[in-house]
């Protein structure tokens, strides 16, 4: 599973102070797993909660410590791994435990995704500005040194809106394959509809639950979604070509264009200025006067 680590600054229990900020994080960071489906970095070691419970009883705000312990249920850890990891350029004085977690996370050198790290909005100024950020593994615990790992690095209160983060999380989203028109009049995203059953499964279960979709086929409480070929083994797409928006095969259309294919061979052909998907119908009766042509389909899956 791909898993999302924090970068959270403060020491635990200042999510029960008066500043607001620690609080907000946790919160969004939560929210973020809820939505998402993603799993998160266990980063809190014994130690720091040991600190924690030490200092509870200087502080306020018991009304917060529902939060405190989602926080604690999602990212405490009990192992007592050494190796570290050292993002470059990134902050100054980020936590041992910390370091340790994502080493730990970086130790499968096919899982190109893993982990994702998010940043509150007051902290990205101390990372790099670029999308990824370049990770060294120390040697350690016989394991070589290694790295640089490109990983991503999101602003949490803006997460949806990274090139990669949710992207590559989601064949179907080709939001950036065509950008709308600033002042056009539609500005629906450029993504494939997606069955209702598919989301917040783990990228890694896709291909075993879209078995299930193409048994089901591709309309549903009257709409249509886009369920891609059984060929089509998500696993195993590398990097670059998920990046480039091409985790789904595309064929070419009679009239030159090009779009993905589903299941049934239909083919998906994105229109820029009215924002849906023009899916073709019956390639070999398209000489037909009376024949349809396309189905239009917007990225909800509604026809239109």
């Amino acid at each position: 599973m791909t898993k999302v680590l924090l970068d959270y600054p403060w020491p635990v229990e200042a999510c029960l102070d008066p500043d607001p900020a620690p609080s907000e994080t946790i919160r969004r960071f939560l929210f973020l797993l809820q939505k998402t489906g993603l799993g998160p970095v266990r980063f809190l070691d014994p130690e720091e909660i040991a600190q924690m419970s030490y200092h509870l009883g200087e502080r306020h705000g018991r009304g917060r410590f529902a939060l405190l312990n989602q926080f604690l249920h999602h990212c405490q850890t009990e192992t007592d791994d050494e190796c570290l990891a050292t993002p470059r350029g990134g902050p100054g004085g980020l936590k041992e435990s910390w370091r340790r977690a994502l080493a730990r996370e970086l130790r499968d050198p096919d899982a190109w995704r893993n982990p994702q790290i998010v940043v509150p909005e007051s902290r990205r100024a101390a990372w790099p500005p670029a999308d990824e950020v370049a990770i060294d593994c120390d040697a350690c615990d016989g394991h070589p040194a290694s790295g640089p790992h490109n990983r991503v690095v999101a602003v949490l209160e803006r997460y949806d809106q990274h090139p990669c983060a949710s992207a590559d999380l989601d064949p179907w989203d080709l939001r950036l394959d065509d950008l709308p028109t600033p002042g056009a009049r539609l500005h629906d995203p450029c993504c494939l509809p997606k069955l209702p059953m598919l989301e917040r499964v783990p990228v890694e279960n896709l291909d075993t639950v879209l078995s299930e979709a193409r048994r089901l086929g591709w309309k549903h409480a009257g709409r249509y979604f886009f369920v891609p070929p059984a060929d089509c083994q998500l696993r195993e797409v590398t990097m670059h070509v998920w990046r480039v928006r091409r985790a789904f095969r595309r064929s070419r259309t009679i009239d030159g264009h090009t779009g993905p294919v589903d299941f049934e061979g239909r083919i998906w052909e994105w229109h820029h200025e009215d924002r849906h998907w023009d899916v073709q119908l019956d390639p070999d009766q398209r000489l037909e006067p009376t024949a349809m042509r396309h189905l239009r389909v917007s990225y909800t899956g509604q026809q239109r």
